[in-house]
């Protein structure tokens, strides 16, 4: 099984406060947007791809993490402090 776990990742479209982050930002040379993401997930063939680092600012709950979880095709899947990962 391939596992794939990813720290630097911003969801699209707005974010809190309806922030949208501009395509010349440093921010996206240093992050991977969920497309970017889904996009290297599919080419590495990753069954498991577990996203670590989501950070509040982006202003979505965990509660809201765990619904974006349903929308994708891969198995993708949201981390939080403590959590434990069985391989």
């Amino acid at each position: 099984m391939r596992l794939a776990y990813n720290g630097g990742t911003f969801p699209e479209g707005p974010l809190k406060d309806n922030l949208v982050i501009p395509e010349k930002d440093m921010l996206r040379d240093e992050l991977f947007s969920f497309t970017e993401l889904l996009n290297i997930i599919k080419e590495i063939n990753s069954k498991r791809t577990l996203i670590v680092h989501m950070e509040e600012e982006w202003g979505k709950s965990f509660d809201d993490y765990k619904k974006l979880e349903k929308e994708y095709e891969r198995s993708l899947q949201f981390a939080y402090d403590g959590m434990k990962v069985e391989l």
